[in-house]
């Protein structure tokens, strides 16, 4: 030997080193910043804490009217895809008071969340798109 590694052990570190990476990429859990819209021209904006022990959400609607509301529903899965509920419309700050419930339904991947908007009934309503803040 003569302290050079060979091929197999250079591959060796550069997947480990991949898996490391992997491993230190963003998660869900952070604070998002997004827009979207529902129907035709029914553009909302959204502020989404994800961080907290209970996610909560501040939306804004198509008049400048600004709306707490409950963050539900949240699953994820490790391929990226994503879920969660919230009800604009009623407005509901705890889970158990959403009466139409609107589901987006998207992929996250480092620092962007985007995907569509389903209404109680399963029909597609809407897109949106949020961004991570970074803090």
């Amino acid at each position: 030997m003569d302290g050079v590694p060979g091929p197999g052990r250079g591959c060796a570190v550069i997947a480990c080193c991949a898996l490391v990476a992997l491993g230190c990429a963003p998660g869900l859990q952070a604070h998002w910043q997004g827009t979207g819209e529902r129907g035709e021209a029914r553009f909302f904006q959204f502020a989404i804490d994800l961080q907290s022990k209970v996610p909560t959400a501040l939306w804004v609607g198509a008049h400048g009217a600004e709306t707490r509301l409950a963050v539900c529903a949240l699953a994820a899965s490790d391929k990226g895809d994503v879920e969660f509920q919230m009800d604009p419309d009623t407005p509901a700050l705890n889970c158990s008071d959403l009466k139409r419930p609107l589901t987006f339904r998207g992929a996250f991947g480092r620092d962007v969340l985007a995907g569509s908007v389903v209404d109680s009934a399963g029909a597609a309503v809407g897109r949106f798109r949020a961004f991570r803040v970074r803090e």
